[in-house]
């Protein structure tokens, strides 16, 4: 009888997600996120998805250098030159396969089941979706705004990963805004995705120090490890069926919306940095 419910009670605990994860196609923050959910005994990763963003970019030139600014765009081109020419000579360097630079780069590494998708509200894309019976649809560092009924085809949740302490600083660049204001604390938080952006159900949050002088490019690294630490106990939480969700508290509004930055604003970060740094020494 004992034997018996011991086997019972180790399958539980051995119950493991059927998660299909969910990236842009040319960010490098989502990468250890993805390594972590490839190792995860939680787990059974069976597809990712890349949302086109170099079709959508193509698309709306003027629109992508306003968001990201040009500092932001020439390293991005610079980044996906990279991977291209990493890609081309391999063959002749085989220890280049070895290091993945993105989650782009690890699928096609580790022969990982992939698609690019120019977005996954179509529904072919919706139907490969159901088709894949998940549990968990992972989404991480993605620009394509989810329709209700994409979200809702996961038996249990739509989990987004967001790079602050939500309800605050909602929006797609929450690290320049928390530079910009200079927060001493910042964190990511694992929040069932709703129709409204940022505004479902917190599953978990985890917080860490910030150092206002630090770029925005090594915060986001900073964040997107702490989510890869951290994605173990979230999805075991999540397996157990004991997640018990915290609805956020906006305090009796609805908390504040940051969008993308002007270029005068992010002048403004870099003058505020230096005023930082001058002021630490």
């Amino acid at each position: 009888m004992i034997n018996w419910l011991d086997g019972l009670f180790q399958k539980k605990r051995d119950i493991r997600l059927r998660i299909a994860f969910v990236t842009n196609l040319t960010t490098q923050e989502s990468l250890p996120v993805l390594q972590s959910l490839r190792g995860s005994p939680h787990a059974e990763l069976v597809h990712v998805f890349f949302y086109d963003t170099l079709a959508s970019g193509r698309s709306s030139l003027v629109r992508v250098l306003k968001e990201l600014g040009w500092q932001q765009f020439l390293a991005k081109v610079f980044s996906v030159g990279k991977q291209k020419m990493r890609h081309g000579i391999s063959p002749l360097f085989p220890s280049i396969e070895s290091s993945a630079c993105s989650a782009y780069e690890l699928a096609k590494i580790q022969q990982i089941p992939q698609s690019v998708v120019r977005t996954l509200n179509s529904k072919s894309v919706q139907q490969t979706l159901r088709d894949l019976e998940l549990d968990v649809l992972l989404v991480c560092v993605c620009k394509n705004i989810f329709k209700p009924t994409t979200i809702e085809i996961p038996r249990l949740a739509t989990i987004n990963i967001h790079p602050s302490l939500l309800p605050r600083y909602r929006g797609p660049t929450p690290i320049f805004w928390m530079l910009y204001e200079g927060q001493p604390r910042g964190g990511v938080t694992f929040q069932q995705m709703p129709a409204q952006i940022d505004l479902g159900p917190i599953v978990q949050q985890f917080e860490v120090d910030i150092d206002p002088k630090e770029s925005e490019p090594q915060v986001s690294r900073r964040l997107f490890e702490l989510a890869a630490r951290q994605l173990d106990q979230v999805l075991s939480r999540l397996a157990k069926d004991d997640s018990k969700n915290q609805q956020l508290d906006a305090g009796g509004a609805e908390p504040k919306y940051y969008g993308y930055p002007t270029a005068a604003e992010r002048k403004e970060l870099k003058l505020r940095q230096r005023s930082r740094s001058r002021a630490a020494k």
